[in-house]
């Protein structure tokens, strides 16, 4: 069995020129972990995920290999968190997406999607090898729903 039998297909994506308040709205409103990024073309080039949306609202020493170890220092401000997460709705996703995320192509056998899985803790998306174009992305419930005989 492959990704392909089991991804989602189509998935939604955004344009790198898209906003990170865009991204935000869809990351919220379909409840999704990840988008995939694509260029003017359709081509893949990178991810926006829920972790890089939390990591834009952490004070920068905090995500550095973990160097500050909490933030219990820190007054618990929600405003300022918003007004933090305006300051970055109208930056284009370009800035913000992560290229180092693997993607899977459509004929990757199952088992090598677990193990990604288990070494990046993330969905992942399917990119079609031969024209870069996204095609669908694999969730680990995706995979452990067809183990399971739940698909």
């Amino acid at each position: 069995m492959t990704v392909g039998s089991i991804m989602t297909r189509d998935p939604e994506t955004v344009r790198q020129t898209d906003t990170v308040g865009r991204a935000v709205e869809l990351l919220l409103g379909r409840h999704y972990i990840l988008l995939p990024v694509v260029d003017a073309t359709g081509r893949y080039r990178g991810v926006f995920d829920i972790w890089d949306l939390l990591g834009m609202l952490l004070p920068k020493a905090a995500t550095l290999d973990r160097l500050v170890p909490n933030l219990r220092f820190m007054p618990d401000d929600l405003p300022g968190l918003h007004t933090k997460l305006e300051h970055f709705s109208g930056q284009a996703l370009q800035a913000h997406a992560r290229s180092d995320l693997p993607t899977l192509a459509p004929d990757t056998p199952i088992v090598e999607a677990l193990l990604l899985f288990y070494r990046q803790r993330s969905t992942l998306p399917v990119v079609e090898t031969a024209t870069g174009q996204v095609v669908g992305v694999l969730s680990y419930w995706d995979a452990l729903g067809a183990i399971a005989g739940r698909a």
